[in-house]
């Protein structure tokens, strides 16, 4: 992983050139660096060597009665 230091003269321009980096980063990149700070954190021999997948689907009923806008009072 290759490290930068950036140099900035105020706080809102380090969070401009934050928002801006953040933006930049690619869904595959996000995915790498999160696996990173995984096997940073649990590398040790206790942990299973890739993270457990789980998902739930939920069907939900669509109720009639409710308004699909909102009002408001008058």
């Amino acid at each position: 992983m290759q490290i930068v230091a950036r140099v900035c003269g105020s706080f809102d321009e380090a969070d401009r050139a934050d928002a801006q980096t953040y933006r930049e980063i690619t869904p595959d990149r996000r995915v790498e660096l999160a696996l990173y700070l995984f096997d940073s954190r649990y590398a040790s021999a206790d942990w299973p060597q890739r993270m457990e997948r789980v998902a739930k689907l939920v069907k939900r009923c669509r109720q009639p009665n409710i308004p699909s806008t909102i009002q408001p009072e008058k």
